[in-house]
């Protein structure tokens, strides 16, 4: 409900809308049962699963893999986004992006070599550089801070949404409802959903289970938490 907003709207900007998926999420390495259904840290919603698996159909065939699981601590080189496309790969990360000009090599003669791409930025952008960098090295955050500003001013100058606006991110809250309702059910989920109600808190009514019991909402006390639940 969180990192995976990010990801999702970065996804979305590439393929589209979702139209349907289906998903798989395991807790304590066996499938997820409605007593597994917690609020998430800082008061993030409601989640379930350590270890989370969609797979989405968006517009025009495209056809995307999530994944959400859990690792032993908070990895940012994991946090990326790969596309595949028929004369290629494209590998995003918050630190930089990668070209690898062969959609399916095998790791020998040299053919898996990514190669790293250079960023392009309007020329205003070295005048904002200059003055962060006057203060601190902190390039890696005012990439994305210019750019997200850079993509309002288009956006007004052009009468469109941005690209992070109202509809898009409602689009992904959907996304997140589809994936916890495919993996309570077992089913594949269509998109958008006729019924708005959150799926886990409907898994839980349904199998009589009671309001959910509060969560400490910091993240270490959190964790603490659901590691005694899991024994």
């Amino acid at each position: 409900m969180e990192i995976g907003t990010h990801v999702l709207t970065s996804i979305i900007k590439f393929g589209g809308h979702v139209r349907s998926l289906t998903a798989h999420a395991t807790t304590h390495g066996r499938a997820i049962t409605p007593n597994d259904v917690l609020p998430a840290p800082r008061g993030n919603g409601t989640i379930v699963g350590e270890n989370v698996t969609a797979t989405m159909q968006f517009d025009n065939g495209v056809t995307g893999t999530l994944l959400q699981h859990r690792f032993g601590q908070i990895e940012l080189p994991a946090h990326v986004v790969e596309l595949y496309g028929t004369k290629g790969r494209l590998l995003w990360h918050v630190n930089g992006a990668w070209h690898l000009p062969n959609p399916h090599v095998l790791p020998a003669d040299g053919l898996d070599q990514w190669r790293p791409l250079e960023p392009l930025f309007p020329d205003s952008y070295a005048e904002v550089l200059e003055i962060h960098q006057a203060i601190a090295d902190t390039r890696h955050m005012a990439d994305g801070d210019y750019w997200f500003v850079e993509e309002w001013v288009q956006a007004l100058d052009q009468g469109r949404e941005h690209e992070c606006g109202g509809e898009e991110g409602r689009h992904v809250v959907e996304i997140i409802m589809g994936i916890f309702e495919s993996a309570a059910y077992g089913t594949r989920v269509d998109l958008p959903q006729a019924n708005r109600e959150h799926p886990l808190a409907r898994w839980r009514s349904e199998a009589g289970l009671g309001e959910i019991e509060e969560m400490p909402k910091p993240d270490a006390e959190w964790l603490e938490e659901e590691q005694r639940r899991l024994g």
